[in-house]
Formats: C-alpha cells, sequence, structure tokens
C-alpha cells in the first residue's frame, strides 16, 4: 500500500465519489422521513418505565444519557477516571453504527451504570459524572 497512489487514486475519481456520498445521504434521509412517518425513529425519548433501582444522583453530579436505542459495545472509562472534554466515555451500537458517548466538559465518572453488552434506550442514564471545570 502506497499512499500517494491512494491519495491520487481519490483526487482521480473525487467526481464519482462525491456522486456516491450525495445519493447516498439522500437515500439516508428518504430512509429517516419512512421512519419518522411510521413512528420509528433513532431521536425518539426512551419509553417510561419503571426501574428496579432508583437513580440516587450526588449533589454537583449529572448524569450520561444514551443519545440512542441499541447496546453498550464498548466501555472505556472506570469510576473515578477523568475524562477531558471531547473524549469517549463509552460506545454504543446502534443498526450497526458505533457512537462514540464524548462528554462536552471535564468530568470525573463517579458511577457506571451499565456494562458491556448492555441493551439501553434513547435517555437512559448510562453513567454519572462530576463536573470539574464550570
Amino acid at each position: 500500500f502506497r499512499f500517494a497512489d491512494y491519495e491520487g487514486f481519490l483526487e482521480e475519481n473525487s467526481a464519482e465519489i462525491s456522486e456516491f456520498r450525495e445519493t447516498q445521504q439522500a437515500a439516508f434521509r428518504e430512509e429517516r422521513r419512512r421512519w419518522e412517518e411510521a413512528g420509528i425513529s433513532m431521536d425518539s425519548p426512551a419509553e417510561e418505565t419503571p426501574e428496579a433501582d432508583e437513580i440516587v444522583i450526588p449533589d454537583g453530579c449529572h448524569t450520561l444519557d444514551s443519545p440512542v436505542t441499541g447496546s453498550v459495545w464498548k466501555l472505556q472509562v472506570e469510576v473515578g477516571m477523568r475524562v477531558a472534554s471531547g473524549e469517549s466515555v463509552m460506545i454504543l451500537e446502534a443498526m450497526k453504527m458505533e457512537i462514540a458517548l464524548e462528554t462536552d466538559t471535564e468530568i470525573e465518572i463517579i458511577e457506571i451504570l451499565t456494562m458491556e453488552g448492555s441493551n439501553v434506550k434513547a435517555g437512559q442514564a448510562l453513567a454519572i459524572a462530576k463536573a470539574l471545570t464550570s
């Protein structure tokens, strides 16, 4: 494999690649429209379900919630770890896509409420964290 050859290939085929990406995105938008018409959406909130153990959130802490319904593919943190802004806490899998759950501020992980392989719903609390910066 030569990177220069690869870059040349990309440049040579840039018009076809762009056309393919536009077609792909249009098809995806159309598929999402059909899902929404059918009442299905990756962005829909989690169903209200009573939890066996109620989550207690300590003062000054917040939850990190799942943005999608899917499963936890990989935990990338442990309790007590500090996570910088923009870093991934865990990777979720939904519809064969990997979705990184990233933090938008520096945090410390207080508690992990899930484990690898668990199914999760959109909006479900996955971890408790404490902000380290304001």
